[in-house]
C-alpha cells in the first residue's frame, strides 16, 4: 500500500470517517514480530493490539486492512490517539458475546434471573463458556472490552481461567471446577499444534482473571 493510496483514502473519506471505522484486534507478539516492527501496536499480556480500518461490512463479512505506521502518519495520527479511537469504537462495531452450554447466558443477556442460574450453573457438567463479538471474526478482542466476563465470575463466585484458543475467540472456564490449570494449558498448546492454523494462533499460554480486582494476568505454574 504506497503514499499515494494512503492519500487518496483520507481526502475521499476524511477525519471523521476514519475514526468511525477504525478497531482492535489482537495478535501474538512474539510470532507476528516482522509483521510488528512496521506497525503501531500495543502491548496486552504476551500480545499485541493492532489496529484497523473496516472497508465495509455486508450480511456479516467484515473487509479491512490493518493500519501501519505510513497510514498512521498520513492520516495525522499517533499511537496514543489512534489506540483510543480505535478502543471507543469496539462495543459499536463488534459487541462482544459469551455463549457456552449453560443457561447462565440468559442472564448475561439480561432475560433470566441470576439467582435461578447459580442454582443451573452448578448442575452444568461442562461450565465452559466462549467470549468473542457477534461475526465470531477476531473476536478474541472481545477480553479488551468485556463487560460480562465479571458478571460471569460474580454469578459463578469464582476466579475464572481463559484461554485463547485462537484469534476468533476465548474459551472461559471457572477456577472452582478447574483445579489442573496445566493441564489446561497443555490443551491449549495441543490445540494450537494440531487444530489452529498458524495465523490465527493466539498464544500458548492462558490467562487468569481475578475477580476482586477485575485484572487479567499470565498463568504462571
Amino acid at each position: 500500500m504506497d503514499n499515494n493510496y494512503n492519500r487518496f483514502e483520507w481526502s475521499k473519506f476524511g477525519k471523521q470517517k476514519i475514526k468511525e471505522s477504525l478497531f482492535l484486534t489482537l495478535v501474538n507478539r512474539e510470532k507476528n514480530k516482522e509483521m510488528l516492527e512496521d506497525m503501531p501496536y500495543v502491548k496486552f499480556l504476551d500480545l499485541a493490539i493492532v489496529f484497523n480500518y473496516m472497508l465495509s461490512e455486508e450480511n456479516g463479512e467484515i473487509k479491512s486492512f490493518k493500519v501501519n505506521n505510513r497510514i498512521m502518519q498520513a492520516w495525522g495520527f499517533d499511537k496514543h490517539t489512534i489506540y483510543n479511537v480505535a478502543r471507543n469504537n469496539m462495543e459499536r462495531l463488534f459487541p462482544e458475546v459469551i455463549a457456552g452450554i449453560s443457561n447462565i447466558v440468559k442472564e448475561l443477556e439480561g432475560s433470566c434471573d441470576a439467582d435461578a442460574l447459580l442454582e443451573e450453573a452448578d448442575d452444568d457438567i461442562m461450565h465452559m463458556y466462549v467470549l468473542t463479538n457477534k461475526y465470531a471474526v477476531n473476536g478474541s478482542a472481545a477480553i479488551l472490552y468485556s463487560k460480562k466476563i465479571g458478571r460471569l465470575a460474580d454469578i459463578l463466585e469464582s476466579d475464572l481461567y481463559i484461554m485463547p484458543s485462537s484469534i476468533h475467540e476465548m474459551i472461559i472456564v471457572p477456577k472452582k471446577y478447574y483445579h489442573n490449570a496445566s493441564k489446561l494449558a497443555a490443551l491449549v498448546r495441543d490445540i494450537n499444534a494440531e487444530h489452529v492454523d498458524l495465523e490465527e494462533q493466539l498464544s500458548d499460554n492462558i490467562y487468569t482473571y481475578d475477580r476482586e480486582s477485575g485484572n487479567i494476568f499470565i498463568y504462571e505454574n
